[in-house]
């Protein structure tokens, strides 16, 4: 089931990230147990980085980071649509 909602959340982010090297900060709030888990609180990565961080390893801070990002950009986009 989690694997699915990362390939959810990647095909998201490539919907509403048009550029793939924005930076993402990897708040406290995002870090989440599991494997794949090398991302600390403050490091900054591109959407670029953090995909196969989120996919390969299945990293579940990386996917917490990607979707607290573009969460925002959606309701951005939402908010200026209305």
């Amino acid at each position: 089931m989690a694997s699915i909602t990362k390939l959810m959340t990647a095909m998201v982010m490539l919907d509403h990230i048009s550029d793939l090297d924005e930076l993402v900060e990897v708040h406290e709030s995002n870090l989440r147990r599991g494997t794949g888990n090398f991302l600390q609180g403050g490091d900054v990565a591109s959407y670029r980085d953090l995909l196969p961080a989120m996919l390969l390893p299945s990293s579940n801070t990386a996917a917490h980071a990607i979707a607290r990002g573009v969460g925002k950009k959606v309701l951005l986009e939402e908010q200026r649509l209305a």
